[in-house]
This record gives C-alpha cells, sequence and structure tokens, in this order.
C-alpha cells in the first residue's frame, strides 16, 4: 500500500480530493491532508509518502518552497501540482524536480480523472516493489536466521543480488531505500540495541543507490565480525579491486577515487573495506605494487629510469627516485646495480 498526501489551503479541493479519490482501489493509504506547506512538510517527515498532491499558492510556506524541502530530505517523492493559474517558474521547478503532473484548477471531473490516472501510473510504478519484496524478503525468518547465526554466504549473496540489481535493472531509488531500511529493521530485532549504523549514516540521506547498498551490507558484516572478535579475510570486491590496480598501474590518477567510479561503489566504502580486508590502506597497497612493479622492470637493462617511473603512474621521474628510495631503501640505478650483481634478488 502505496502512502499519499494533500496539501491545498483550499477547503473545497482538499475534501473534493480527500472524499472523491478512490484511495484505496487505487492502492494508496490518505495518511494526512494540510492547508499550507509548512504543516504538510511535518506531515511528510511523519509518514515519508510515495505522493504529495500539493496547491503552489499557499500561506506560510507556498507549494514551490514546500517542494524544494521535501525534495531535499525525501528524493524519492512523487509530486503532482496543482495551481489556479499558469506560473512559469513553478512550471520550470516542476520540470527540474521531475514533478509527476501539473494540472490547472478548477478541479473538475475530467481534471479529477487526469489526478487519478496520474496515481495509477505511480502506482503501476511501484507495482514491482510487491515483487521485488517479496522476491528479498518473502521468507523473513530465513535472513533473520542468517543474522542470527551469522551465515556469511547467505548475506553476501543477498547484498550482491541486490547491489546487481541496482546496478542493471532496478533505477527506483525509493524501492532499493525501503529494501534497505527493512533489512536494517530486521538486523535490529535480530541483534537488539547491540547493532546501529555507523554514527552519521542515515540511509534516508544518501541519493546514491549503491551507497545506500553497501552502507547497510558493511555494517551487517562489521557487526558479525565484532560479535565473532575476527577479522574478514575475503571479500568479493577485493580481486576486483585488486585486478584494477594491476591493469591500470601506468596511470597517473589511479587511486581510490577511480577505483569507485569503475567499480561502482564509494570511495569511502573501498577504503574501508580494503583496509580491513587486507590490512593496509588501498592507497599503501598502489605505492607498494608500484614500486614491486618498478623493480622488476629495472631489471630490464635498457629500460630507462624515466621509462619506468612513467610505466608505474609516475610523470616525474625525480620524485618517482625520491618515493623508489625511501620504500626500497636505495635509488633506481643502484637497485638496478645491485641486481646485475645479485646483491638483491
Amino acid at each position: 500500500m502505496l502512502k499519499a498526501l494533500i496539501v491545498d489551503d483550499d477547503k473545497n479541493v482538499l475534501n473534493g480530493l480527500k472524499t472523491l479519490i478512490p484511495w484505496t482501489a487505487l492502492g494508496y493509504e490518505l495518511v494526512g491532508v494540510a492547508a499550507n506547506g509548512r504543516t504538510g512538510y511535518e506531515l511528510a517527515m511523519k509518514h515519508n509518502p510515495d505522493v504529495i498532491i500539493s496547491d503552489i499558492v499557499m500561506p506560510e510556506v507556498n507549494g514551490t518552497e514546500f517542494l524544494k524541502m521535501v525534495m531535499t530530505a525525501l528524493s524519492d517523492v512523487s509530486f503532482i501540482f496543482l495551481s489556479a493559474y499558469e506560473d512559469f517558474p513553478a512550471a520550470q521547478l516542476a520540470l527540474k524536480y521531475h514533478v509527476q503532473a501539473y494540472i490547472l484548477k478548477p478541479i473538475d471531473m475530467e481534471k479529477l480523472q487526469t489526478i487519478i490516472e496520474q496515481l495509477e501510473q505511480i502506482t503501476a510504478r511501484n507495482g514491482k516493489e510487491s515483487y521485488y519484496q517479496t522476491l528479498l524478503f518473502g521468507d523473513p525468518s530465513a535472513v533473520k536466521k542468517a543474522l542470527l547465526q551469522g551465515d556469511r554466504a547467505y548475506l553476501e549473496k543477498m547484498f550482491q543480488k541486490l547491489l546487481n540489481d541496482a546496478l542493471k535493472g532496478i533505477d527506483d531509488v525509493g524501492l532499493i531505500r525501503r529494501c534497505c531500511e527493512q533489512l536494517v529493521v530486521l538486523m535490529g530485532e535480530v541483534w537488539g540495541d547491540a547493532f546501529a549504523l555507523p554514527a552519521g549514516v542515515d540511509i534516508k540521506r544518501i541519493k546514491n543507490k549503491t551507497d545506500m547498498i553497501v552502507s547497510v551490507a558493511d555494517a551487517c558484516y562489521d557487526f558479525i565480525d565484532r560479535r565473532n572478535n575476527i577479522v574478514s579475510q575475503e571479500h568479493p570486491m577485493i580481486p576486483d579491486i585488486c585486478n584494477f590496480i594491476d591493469q591500470n598501474m601506468a596511470r597517473e590518477d589511479l587511486g581510490v577515487a577511480l577505483i569507485a567510479r569503475e567499480l561502482n561503489y564509494s570511495a569511502s566504502y573501498i577504503s574501508r573495506v580494503f583496509v580491513r580486508c587486507v590490512g593496509v590502506s588501498a592507497t599503501d597497497y598502489i605505492a607498494m605494487k608500484r614500486m614491486e612493479a618498478a623493480a622488476g622492470m629495472l631489471c630490464r637493462p635498457h629500460a630507462s629510469v624515466a621509462q619506468v617511473a612513467k610505466s608505474v603512474g609516475y610523470r616525474n621521474a625525480n620524485y618517482f627516485a625520491q618515493v623508489f628510495k625511501k620504500t626500497m631503501g636505495c635509488a633506481p640505478s643502484e637497485y638496478r646495480q645491485a641486481r646485475r650483481e645479485g646483491r638483491v634478488k
């Protein structure tokens, strides 16, 4: 059941929409009505509606300001705007925020039918939610059992499916958000007050779908690891990161930000997982791998230091030599000579 909210200072419109629209038959619960944007915003924050029907000209907080406030906090709400006159700035704002419909008053039976059709479109767009929720959470007891037992294989498979669908098939941010929120609820039910998302992580305020998923997954894995007093040594992401580093050694911009863009994860999540699983930061790992690769290249008699430096992502050969000496204990030319003489392997 989707949730709807009506905000309009015209009592006749408010009552007409409230009584003439077959909310239940359309798959909606009307969670509130308000006569101004300020009260409407309070109700929106309380109920997190899926659709809001709002007037534009209202006292205290008008419809456009109300739209901005709500969309800042709840970016996955569908808006239907009502207006007594054509308001070009409001229409521009409606386009910017992808408002579902912009309908001119007065609201007669024909326009009421238009509103109903718009609600039906929103219902159809969200219809896949029930399927996906059933697919993922159709047997909550199985998820709870996995959480209780710390079944990493089951949980990783579940989170990986969610990630794959978010990346390839599901564009609905709201659906992903609700799935993540449902998982957090289940974790709380199983683990009680001992479990909480990390400070500063608020699923409602995360805009990126994969960031939502990996934040919840990371919190889940961290809790299990702390409870079992172990450090995870494996994560399906680590081989992909290491392979990407090996294949892109020559790129000057090789770093956590580039890896995050290429693998569709957040930089902060990659940094946390990498340190937890590998024991060093991704930045330090990249530097180490570059120096190992450079050491191997220096064995080639005709490779200049400048060429080796460029091959491992350093445009400035002098800077490369400084880093190499700090890491390997000697300058590149000294290392090459030592390899020739068999003093190092």
